[in-house]
């Protein structure tokens, strides 16, 4: 019985990945910027903004879509080919009524797979920083 149990679990967890794979726009256009212009960037609409079914960016570096796709900040995203962050696209989308955060963001992976060709990896890698610790006899500050 414990064999059939952890089957459907499996079998479950697959499909929610396959799910994934299938979330797509009702309507996208992708347009490559031929030159871009950083001062007019355009980064409107999607889940949780006053228009959540109109996706809008213009002239935004691709770093920057995959940042948003991914859920991630362009500095977390340091490996890749130079041109990303000078590489910019408009996009327009119709996105579903009720869609969540999680699912714009993996239909906007979906798109740049579909239309761009993106292949992607993901890695753990360690990188410099900063510890924030107390000193050796504790706090000093004071209100």
């Amino acid at each position: 019985m414990r064999l059939k149990i952890l089957l459907i679990s499996a079998l479950c967890a697959g499909a929610f990945a396959q799910s994934d794979r299938e979330l797509k726009f009702e309507v996208a256009t992708v347009k490559r910027v031929s030159s871009p212009t950083r001062g007019r960037m355009v980064r409107e609409g999607g889940p949780g903004t006053p228009d959540p079914t109109l996706l809008r960016y213009e002239d935004l570096p691709l770093l920057t879509i995959l940042a948003i796709a991914y859920d991630s900040s362009p500095d977390a995203m340091p490996s890749g080919p130079s041109w990303l962050a000078s590489e910019a696209y408009s996009i327009t989308a119709r996105i579903p009524a009720g869609t969540t955060k999680d699912q714009f963001n993996a239909m906007l992976r979906n798109l740049l797979v579909e239309r761009l060709g993106l292949v992607a990896h993901h890695e753990t890698r360690q990188i410099p920083g900063y510890d924030l610790t107390l000193a050796k006899n504790g706090p000093k500050l004071k209100e």
